[in-house]
């Protein structure tokens, strides 16, 4: 009797079984992070975009919605998209690379990545709605209502000399804004660009050739506006606006730079080069342009950099490396402390580490390793102190500005400020973090949250590559188990730990009550930076082979993932909040 033969699927082998769950199991966390990235995106759009909550609190402090109604919004849109393309196409394509190049091309594509992300941040403000549009520099920087460092160095102290002389009487006036609770740096800023300007006219001429139609526009408007006034504006004028807007630019820029070579210490130059190219992204640099806050995380991020190289427990330096570094350092320190004492927990984050790195050395200068790393952490400690306190004293010697006594009255009238703008700290507490996530991005926030808390589904190595998976207990275990570590690694955590500190006991002081999106800016390096330093002995302790140097399409696609989403963030809040209020703001438009 003739038997049916039924029609069935042959059997898949178990080679090719095991190889479809291997790929669903590599790929599982990338649609984890994509599911986490858009619903945090969801609903930061939604906040911003579509409801009318308050970005702050109602009558203290909060920041303006602008609206989109540009009739060429469409074009706009078209044109970010393909320069965003263009950026993330720059950065997939040299991360596959960066890892087998020199050391100088490396560094060269450094550079690169400053200038695009340089252009980044001026075509994104460029398309922005109007009033965010590279074009409300002028009104920040020449209104005194802003600041008013533009206006002091022009009109009311010109010259150098008796504005440093009298300047700790200036402060002693008690403002508590920007004259009275600042140091005298920003001011010899607009003082050193207007003598170029005054000194080289092709200088000007240059400046006055490259503005962009929005910034020129406004300068129009400015001169109009103030022609009948005791100082109408002039082109020299325009000039030194364009010139201190695009140094603020590029500084902001360029703190890609030292974010790197601080990343490159503990991690590959893939991953290094991927945690830069991240900041030109973060949307508060943008918004807050000119404000000297975009540029000051170039400073920052310098210092804490060069603590780490300093501070290195298998730091191969001679000990005259050691001198001239320590030197530079401490100069670089006092250079930025004349800007503003925002650097101060800058400051205090690479007193600690350093401390600490002494400490440790000096418990375990039994051998000769650690006899040698207290020799040069002694001659680095003697020669930062001198290059501060040296370069402190120079500039009281020449210009009779003792810097001890205004930033004693800076910080008096600092402490004053919230009895003129009362705040409901306890409010702040809760905000503060919102704002950051918002100011920050949210994948960017994500990113450097999750290591912290092992939160499901972003247990990804350094969130470049999925894989290593380790719950917040065991890492912070592992981490202070191995404080006394030296090590690449263990110089990374406990420099973290000390980052962490600072901005925490800063956060939980309330002394940034209102703002932070703006006073903080100089701090969110750290938030690319933490992550890596935090999963880097997870990724070491569950890979047979590290991660950090290969290029897989897995890997590729994690980084094109967190990069795109970035990209849209910045977009999201760029053109939707406005860092300033010219008087006719757009709140719960």
């Amino acid at each position: 009797m003739p038997t049916k033969h039924s029609s069935t699927e042959p059997p898949l082998s178990s080679a090719r079984r095991s190889a479809i769950v291997l790929r669903a199991e590599t790929f599982r966390p990338l649609l984890k992070s994509g599911l986490w990235l858009t619903c945090g995106l969801s609903a930061v759009w939604w906040l911003l975009w579509f409801t009318r909550i308050p970005l702050g609190i109602p009558g203290e402090w909060h920041w303006w919605r602008l609206t989109w109604n540009e009739p060429d919004r469409s074009l706009n849109l078209g044109m970010v998209v393909l320069v965003a393309a263009g950026y993330l196409g720059f950065v997939l394509t040299v991360s596959k690379r960066i890892c087998s190049d020199s050391p100088v091309r490396q560094a060269l594509w450094v550079g690169g990545l400053a200038f695009a992300g340089g252009g980044w941040m001026m075509l994104l403000a460029e398309l922005a709605p109007s009033p965010a549009r590279l074009g409300k520099a002028p009104f920040v920087l020449y209104y005194p209502a802003s600041s008013g460092y533009f206006t002091i160095a022009r009109h009311e102290a010109p010259e150098v000399g008796p504005f440093l002389h009298t300047y700790e009487a200036r402060v002693a006036g008690g403002d508590v804004l920007h004259v009275g609770t600042h140091p005298p740096g920003l001011f010899l800023v607009f003082h050193s660009l207007g003598a170029a300007v005054d000194q080289w006219p092709l200088l000007r001429d240059l400046a006055l050739a490259t503005m962009p139609a929005s910034f020129h526009d406004a300068c129009e408007l400015v001169t109009e506006n103030t022609a009948q006034t005791p100082h109408p504006m002039t082109r020299h004028e325009a000039a030194i606006l364009w010139l201190a807007t695009l140094l603020v630019i590029s500084l902001a820029a360029a703190t890609c730079i030292p974010l790197y070579f601080l990343t490159v210490q503990y991690a590959s130059a893939r991953t290094a080069w991927l945690t830069a190219a991240l900041w030109p992204l973060v949307p508060a640099v943008t918004i807050f342009i000119p404000k000297s806050d975009a540029a000051f995380p170039f400073l920052s991020m310098s210092l804490i950099c060069g603590i780490a190289w300093l501070c290195r427990s298998r730091n191969h330096f001679t000990r005259m490396w050691q001198l001239l570094g320590g030197l530079a350092w401490g100069g670089l320190a006092a250079l930025s402390m004349l800007q503003t004492l925002a650097f101060a927990p800058i400051l205090l984050m690479a007193f600690l580490y350093g401390a600490w790195t002494g400490g440790l050395s000096l418990s375990q200068s039994l051998d000769d390793d650690g006899r040698q790393a207290t020799r040069r952490n002694a001659i680095a400690a003697i020669a930062i102190i001198a290059g501060f306190v040296g370069s402190i004293e120079l500039f009281h010697f020449f210009n009779g500005a003792n810097l001890w006594q205004i930033w004693w009255q800076n910080s008096l009238n600092h402490s004053r400020f919230y009895e003129v703008s009362p705040r409901s700290t306890w409010l702040w507490f809760l905000v503060a973090p919102l704002e950051l996530m918002i100011a920050a991005g949210w994948p960017v926030f994500l990113r450097a949250w999750a290591p912290l808390t092992g939160m499901p589904g972003t247990e990804a190595g350094d969130l470049w590559h999925p894989g290593s998976v380790s719950t917040a207990g065991s890492k912070w275990t592992r981490i202070v188990m191995s404080l006394g570590e030296r090590s690449r690694t263990g110089d990374g955590e406990r420099l973290a730990i000390c980052c962490l500190s600072v901005w925490i006991w800063l956060w939980l002081s309330g002394k940034n009550s209102g703002e932070v999106a703006r006073l903080w800016i100089f701090l969110m390096p750290l938030l690319l930076w933490l992550p890596v330093v935090l999963v880097s002995r997870s990724e070491q302790e569950n890979q047979a082979k590290p991660l950090e140097g290969e290029q897989t399409p897995k890997s590729q696609a994690e980084a094109g993932l967190w990069l795109t989403a970035q990209m849209i963030a910045c977009v999201l809040t760029v053109w939707r909040v406005s860092g300033f209020d010219f008087g006719g703001g757009v709140f719960d438009s």
